[in-house]
């Protein structure tokens, strides 16, 4: 007599469904901590490197404004 091994439970929506709302009930609050965690790192790293372009931009700028007046205030006083 031999038994015949049951045929493997096919997945439904209705089993599925329940056991998804569970596991994105218990792991969602770190989920969301995580992505929030590495997004403030992002926009950090974004904002710092943003402020270094913009720094750099006006050091030239300022630069080219003091060689200018240097330069005007040394012409004037050469005269």
């Amino acid at each position: 007599m031999a038994t015949e091994a049951a045929a493997p439970v096919l997945p439904t929506e209705a089993l599925v469904d329940p056991i998804t709302d569970r596991v994105m009930a218990r792991f969602l609050p770190e989920l969301e901590w995580r992505i929030a965690d590495a997004l403030q790192a992002w926009m950090l790293a974004q904002s710092s490197a943003g402020a270094a372009v913009i720094a750099a931009t006006l050091r030239d700028e300022i630069a080219d404004h003091v060689r200018e007046a240097l330069g005007d205030a040394l012409g004037s006083t050469r005269n």
